[in-house]
C-alpha cells in the first residue's frame, strides 16, 4: 500500500507540474504586448501559430504604424485578435484579411473573412463582440460588426488619434 500511494502521488506531482506549465503559458499569452516590430508583426505571428493551413491570411499595413502609442497598438491588436479567432472558430473562412491603415487622425483596423457569416441580432452584443466593444470605447473609437449568412462577415474598428492627444 506505501508504493501505491508513492506512485500515486507522483503522478499527481506530475500533473500539478503540467497545470502549472499550462497557466504560465496562459499567463504570458494574456499579457503578451505589441513588442519590437510592432502591431503588424504581431498579428501576422498571431495568425501563423493560430490559423488553419488551409486558411490563406493576409495582414496589410498602410501609413505610420510604428509611430502609434503602445496603448493603441496593444489594444487594437486584441481586437483583431479576438475578432480572427471568432473568425476561425465560428466562420470556417478559407481566406481572412486583416487592413490597417494609420492616417495622422485615425486607426482604421478590419477584419474581413469569407466565413460562413451569421445574422446580426438587434440585442446588445455578448462575448466576444462586446469585450471588442468595450475595448475600442476605452480608446475613444468605435467598432461595427457586419455579416451575413454565407457572405462572410467584417469587423471594424476606428480609433481617433488626435482628440485623445495620442
Amino acid at each position: 500500500m506505501g508504493e501505491g500511494r508513492q506512485v500515486g502521488r507522483e503522478v499527481g506531482i506530475d500533473l500539478l507540474r503540467q497545470v502549472v506549465q499550462t497557466l504560465q503559458q496562459f499567463s504570458v499569452e494574456l499579457r503578451r504586448t505589441v513588442e519590437a516590430g510592432g502591431l503588424e508583426r504581431a498579428l501576422r505571428a498571431y495568425l501563423a501559430a493560430n490559423v488553419e493551413p488551409g486558411v490563406t491570411t493576409a495582414v496589410r499595413p498602410r501609413g505610420r504604424l510604428d509611430a502609434l502609442p503602445a496603448d493603441v497598438s496593444e489594444e487594437v491588436y486584441l481586437i483583431m485578435r479576438e475578432a480572427a479567432r471568432n473568425a476561425v472558430r465560428h466562420g470556417d473562412p478559407s481566406h481572412l484579411e486583416i487592413e490597417i491603415e494609420v492616417t495622422d487622425r485615425t486607426l482604421r483596423a478590419t477584419l474581413t473573412d469569407d466565413g460562413r457569416g451569421f445574422v446580426p441580432v438587434a440585442a446588445p452584443l455578448t462575448g466576444g463582440l462586446s469585450a471588442m466593444k468595450e475595448r475600442a470605447t476605452a480608446l475613444n473609437g468605435r467598432l461595427t460588426a457586419s455579416s451575413a449568412p454565407g457572405a462572410g462577415t467584417r469587423v471594424e474598428v476606428r480609433v481617433p488619434l488626435v482628440e485623445s492627444g495620442r
